[in-house]
């Protein structure tokens, strides 16, 4: 399975779902909302662990930082967002949560 193209195709849904000029109703508390960050937050980084072959701590702070940019972004240049510092926190449970759940990639090397 192509890990790579399936987490590309997720960041593009989330950057998608993130910049849609909608507005997101709802009352404080954890909401559908906040879900949908843990979700998608998890899901990308269980992708780009299986398709990412390089360091990743790097791939986790690079995601931890789209979970940040993504709310200055909607607090700041999208009139019809807010900012919400819930869904950064509910991005980085998903990133914590995949974390400590995921397995760590298969390596075929062999030392003797």
């Amino acid at each position: 399975m192509n890990y790579r193209f399936l987490f590309w195709v997720e960041f593009l849904v989330s950057a998608g779902l993130f910049f849609a000029p909608i507005t997101v109703a709802e009352r404080t508390g954890l909401g559908l909302d906040k879900l949908v960050h843990v979700a998608l937050f998890a899901g990308l980084l269980y992708l780009g662990d299986r398709g990412y072959r390089g360091n990743k701590i790097a791939l986790i702070m690079l995601l931890a930082l789209y979970a940040l940019a993504v709310e200055f972004i909607q607090g700041g240049l999208l009139p019809y967002r807010s900012f919400d510092v819930w869904d950064i926190v509910a991005g980085w449970m998903g990133l914590l949560a995949m974390g400590l759940l995921r397995r760590p990639t298969p390596r075929n090397d062999k030392t003797v």
